[in-house]
């Protein structure tokens, strides 16, 4: 592409007029520079690969994972086959290394569109420690995950109904008289499509006569198979007496592993392979536009009140307010007007406040974005770890953002406290999540866990956090410092207004109750974020996600607008805490739930002591950041609003 466009100057250099030259050469220097990238951009995940006839496909194992435990453990940690090569690894990203996955290449041999029968894998002579180690992890129901060319390996099962889809295949299953038996036998079954053109070269070939093909699905079938030798193999369903059992021989035992490995042509593009196994069901789709008609009536229900009874008595205050001449009438004035000379007073930890205010805005615009991004297809499942890589780079490219609003609005109102602002919003959050990662994986490191982190990991998070975050928060902090300060309509008296007694303690009671109205909007969704956290169901409604959240964002405007009015009606000055805890009080519904989640859920019975402290470690987290998101909503809306309505009323 270079030398064509190099050829054609030469070519017509002559020809253009003088005045014009260094124009045309820098437009040319741009066209080149464009071209080479455009040459050399490529996005891993996003590029079909062809296979030609009898290439090899390597088999990836991702990791061993169960639905009931959340220590997910490296394949070779039991006694599989090693690949005649020797043991290597794929290259992951930071969110994959993180969520346990490690690519180790198996022994799996596969060859495109060379089908094999009851092929031998090896055979293994197991110790009783290794007989153990199989034991423990058939009984916690361990999956093997696998996966070539970034599809993973697929189980498909079958209710009353519909064809289930389950990642992986289990290690073994638990059989009568106490007995365990192992899946040595995996029968493979490659979907693979014709395309019409060539990815790399844009060929086009024949469909009679194809010479390339691409995986397009990748399923497995696990069997329990006796095999007295390696050379004489039936790899055919056997009856229970001659299925493989382990025993508990002191001497351990052997064990010789097979498979099989069949194609099959697809329809199924190579673009939409996924799309088989992340669309939901009928039913799970009913139920989430049924959860979505449900909050958006708690929306109108919250916008009625807004319109038939708090603008129209804000209307009428304005009125009353703006046409009080008499001094007689003015002293026996009531309301919020009373409030003017005290109402953007700051509270009680007014700094907390700020950094919590700061942090909510950061979280709330990665929410943002996230969601924006998964909408577009980038934090898609087909892209491992994409959505963990992709928060943990959003969240510390917007530290600037917690600096930014938490100083400037300490700024605003002349705090004394400005480091301690600063540095609390630079270290508050990020140090949260750090410590209790730090925490956690200690207890996996114990546990020989490949969801650990190694050092290297641990120092490249260290970065990311002090290197990254940590001063683009100070650079957020200077620039408010430097932008000009709220604008108050009011000025705030010297002397404190003192706040009446019948105001006391039912506002404080209500605040803490009104959180169950955003927790009832997010109720349901919530519900199948867990299942797709903590038992590896496939959640990717992104668009009904962003729907829920955009009316979680409503319910928590008018939520927050509904107390602080009620507030200062009951000429109360107190508003800042509570239009910030109204809505932002549905995080503790959230915890509450995540406890009742735990210990409702079959699946999850019986969990480590490790896999709880991770699941309430992780959700205390999730609870956390959803108080945040939800509070600073509140604040923001409660604080335009006091702002608003000061201003068009006329104070003497």
């Amino acid at each position: 592409m270079t030398m064509i466009a190099i050829d054609l100057h030469r070519r017509y250099s002559t020809r253009a007029p003088a005045a014009y030259e260094g124009w045309r050469r820098a437009l040319l220097l741009l066209v080149l520079l464009m071209a080479e990238a455009a040459y050399a951009f490529y996005i891993p995940g996003f590029a079909p690969i062809d296979y030609e006839n009898g290439d090899s496909i390597e088999v990836f194992a991702d990791r061993l994972s169960s639905r009931t435990e959340k220590l997910p453990f490296d394949y070779f940690k039991l006694k599989f086959c090693e690949p005649e090569e020797g043991r290597k690894s794929d290259n992951l990203n930071l969110g994959e290394i993180l969520l346990g996955e490690r690519d180790d290449l198996t022994a799996y041999k596969i060859n495109m569109v060379e089908p094999k029968a009851c092929e031998l894998l090896c055979s293994k002579q197991l110790t009783a420690k290794d007989v153990l180690q199989f034991q423990r992890l058939i009984r916690r129901e361990y999956y093997v995950r696998m996966n070539i060319d970034t599809l993973p390996l697929i189980m498909r099962t079958h209710d009353d109904v519909r064809t289930v889809y389950v990642s992986g295949v289990p290690i073994g299953a638990k059989a009568s008289k106490g007995r365990t038996m192992v899946y040595n036998h995996i029968s493979f079954e490659v979907h693979y499509h014709v395309p019409k053109f060539g990815a790399s070269d844009l060929s086009v070939q024949k469909p009679d006569n194809p010479k390339f093909f691409r995986v397009v699905g990748f399923f497995g079938t696990p069997m329990s198979i006796n095999h007295r030798n390696k050379r004489d193999l039936d790899c055919s369903d056997p009856e229970d007496e001659h299925k493989y059992y382990l025993s508990d021989n002191p001497d351990g035992q052997k064990i010789i592993f097979s498979y099989d490995v069949n194609f099959r042509q697809s329809d199924i593009q190579w673009a939409t392979r996924f799309d088989q196994f992340l669309n939901a069901d009928t039913q799970v789709r009913s139920v989430l536009w049924i959860s979505i008609i449900n909050a958006c009536g708690i929306t109108l229900a919250l916008a009625s009140i807004i319109a038939t009874v708090l603008l129209r008595t804000v209307y009428l205050d304005f009125a009353r307010y703006n046409n009080i001449d008499d001094a007689e009438d003015s002293v026996l004035e009531t309301g919020w007007k009373l409030l003017h000379g005290d109402v953007f007073r700051p509270p009680q930890l007014f700094q907390v406040l700020c950094i919590f205010v700061g942090t909510g805005a950061q979280l709330f615009a990665v929410a943002s974005v996230v969601l924006l991004f998964s909408l577009l297809g980038f934090f898609s499942p087909a892209h491992r770890g994409s959505l963990l890589l992709g928060m943990i780079l959003i969240m510390a490219a917007s530290s600037i953002i917690s600096g930014y609003v938490s100083s400037r609005l300490y700024y605003s109102f002349d705090g004394p406290q400005k480091r301690f602002v600063t540095v609390g919003s630079a270290l508050f959050f990020p140090g949260l999540t750090i410590g209790t990662f730090f925490g956690l994986n200690l207890l996996l490191a114990l546990a020989g866990s490949s969801a650990a982190a190694n050092f290297w990991t641990l120092l490249i998070l260290m970065l990311i956090a002090f290197g990254v975050s940590f001063p683009l928060t100070i650079v957020g902090s200077h620039i408010a410092l430097r932008t000009t300060p709220f604008n108050l309509p009011v000025r705030t008296n010297a002397v404190v207004r003192p706040v009446p007694e019948s105001a006391r303690g039912w506002k404080s009671r209500l605040t803490v109750l009104a959180g169950i109205i955003p927790f009832c909007t997010v109720f349901i969704e919530l519900y199948f974020v867990m299942n797709s956290i903590w038992q590896d169901s496939v959640f990717v409604m992104f668009g009904i996600l962003a729907l829920v959240f955009l009316i979680l964002v409503v319910v928590c405007v008018e939520l927050s607008v509904v107390i602080t009015y009620l507030t200062l009606s009951g000429e109360e000055h107190r508003w800042w805490w509570r239009s910030f805890l109204a809505p932002s009080s549905s995080g503790l519904y959230v915890f509450l739930f995540s406890i009742f989640y735990v210990f409702s859920q079959p699946a999850l019975q019986g969990m480590h002591f490790i896999s709880m402290m991770l699941y309430f470690g992780y959700m205390t987290i999730i609870c956390i950041a959803f108080f945040l998101v939800t509070g600073v909503i509140g604040f923001t809306s409660s604080f335009y609003f006091v702002h608003k309505i000061y201003s068009k009323v006329r104070i003497d």
